[in-house]
């Protein structure tokens, strides 16, 4: 059965399903006062096989292969894509970790609204998992939507602003949302060209603005500022001058759309759109793929179809956010823009791999990113026999070793994480924090999963069972504090 889709927080799901989460969606908001997200929806027959490669290797979260008949998250399912994974606005770890007020709301009122909290029932506790039991397939009556949604659903934020921003100067739709789509995805954040003042600076705010310009006008380096990433130091005297502010998305939209109705001089042609195009940014290509990105937003606007596949970021960026979320643990949207939370994800992988972690990935982070994809090491790695002897991806195991000897292991506290190691280690966490009698001493996700019981029992950590940064930190502490100690 062919299925219609629409788009939630940068994910395909289908329009059954979609109106089921956004009416529980509502009544999550009134009852906590956070919004509920979508993590992520439905998947191509070739991301799930991903997913379940990395699980069989011991990386990332359960995961069926494509062909099983459980496997909900599959486009080509044969009872159809019905899996949700999802989070919601709080700071702290909410529906994603099982026994906190948020989660309990989901596992208490899902089925309201015809869905499962499914991942209860899983092997390892995946309280985010959900499972849509109602019918999907053929089409859902709903109103039309306005051009904000339409461009929502495309994948830009602050959409209402665009669209508002795009009238009061008279710059068509479409060119508005293909240069906000480039530059910002809508967001009001600082850019990140390197050596610019507040790179990654994230959220645009007036005392950040204020700051920012006073280092620019001292002679530090500019850098985009707003959704319309204005730069050129000049033209923030110009908005002052017009009593526009820089760090307001609206200000912000008004004088980047005003910029490109000059540069069009009232044509819309292709080679006006081109031409527009480089001189907003300087660069002839930015020019050309404006125009591609002008021309889907007409076909949207024109068919006002929120089904429709939403606008992408930069795939080369989304296929490195795909490793970084699922391979490295990071809690980051894959959408292809590269912001602050993607530049600090970045950064953290950088660390790893023992190269400038600034946020960039530029040509010496690629070439240490294929050799750890070829190798399964860093280059740091591989010349540190600290680092390359133990598979936990933290600098020092010699804390776990000393809980291992308490637990059998009879060896040296070298660092160096063998057989003896394991197998100690494996019997503190099956005596003391759930690890199956069953399972060996191999790292694995059930293993991870108890480990996570472990730190969040005693050192502190609220994430879930998926070993990434913030896990690594907590059993850092636990390991150094373990070799003082014991």
């Amino acid at each position: 059965m062919a299925y219609e889709y629409t788009n939630i927080d940068g994910h395909r799901v289908e329009v059954n399903v979609a109106k089921a989460f956004r009416e529980m969606a509502a009544d999550f908001q009134k009852a906590t006062g956070y919004s509920l997200h979508v993590s992520d929806g439905t998947r191509t027959w070739d991301e799930q096989l991903d997913f379940w490669e990395d699980y069989q290797a011991g990386k990332g979260n359960l995961a069926l292969h494509p062909s099983s008949p459980l496997a909900y998250h599959v486009e080509t399912n044969p009872s159809g894509p019905r899996a949700l994974d999802i989070h919601d606005s709080g700071d702290d770890a909410g529906v994603t970790v099982a026994g906190n007020v948020r989660s309990h709301w989901i596992k208490a009122n899902a089925s309201k609204y015809g869905f499962d909290p499914a991942g209860y029932g899983f092997s390892q506790v995946e309280p985010w998992h959900i499972e849509y039991r109602g019918q999907i397939g053929g089409k859902v009556d709903t109103p039309k939507p306005s051009a904000a949604q339409v461009l929502e659903a495309g994948g830009l934020v602050n959409s209402t602003i665009i669209v508002k921003a795009a009238s009061a100067v008279g710059l068509d739709l479409a060119i508005a949302a293909a240069v906000i789509q480039k530059e910002s995805g809508g967001r009001n954040v600082f850019g990140h060209d390197a050596g610019g003042a507040y790179h990654g600076g994230g959220e645009v705010t007036e005392a950040k603005y204020k700051d920012f310009i006073k280092q620019v006008r001292g002679g530090k380096t500019s850098n985009g500022v707003g959704p319309a990433q204005i730069t050129w130091p000049a033209f923030f005297d110009e908005m002052e001058k017009a009593g526009l502010k820089p760090w307001v998305p609206l200000d912000n939209m008004k004088y980047g759309f005003r910029l490109m109705v000059d540069y069009l001089g009232g044509k819309t042609a292709d080679a006006a759109i081109r031409n527009a195009g480089k001189r907003y940014n300087g660069n002839a290509s930015y020019g050309d793929d404006l125009l591609v990105k002008v021309r889907e937003w007409r076909q949207r606007l024109a068919g006002r179809n929120v089904s429709s596949a939403p606008a992408k970021g930069d795939e080369r960026m989304a296929s490195r956010q795909r490793f970084l979320k699922h391979d490295r643990g990071e809690d980051i949207t894959v959408d292809g823009w590269d912001g602050p939370e993607t530049q600090a994800a970045v950064k953290r992988y950088q660390q790893f791999l023992g190269v400038t972690a600034d946020g960039i990935w530029g040509d010496a982070t690629e070439a240490a990113h294929l050799v750890f994809k070829q190798t399964g090491k860093s280059p740091k790695a591989a010349a540190s026999k600290t680092s390359a002897n133990n598979p936990f991806g933290i600098p020092d195991v010699r804390g776990l070793q000393k809980i291992a000897r308490e637990r059998g292991y009879t060896g040296k506290i070298d660092n160096i994480w063998g057989s003896g190691s394991a197998y100690g280690f494996a019997r503190f966490l099956r005596q003391d924090w759930g690890y199956p009698a069953n399972q060996n001493d191999v790292l694995g996700p059930v293993m991870w999963a108890s480990i996570a019981r472990w730190l969040r029992g005693r050192w502190g950590y609220v994430g879930n069972d998926v070993p990434g940064p913030v896990m690594r930190a907590a059993l850092t502490r636990a390991n150094d504090a373990n070799k003082r100690e014991l």
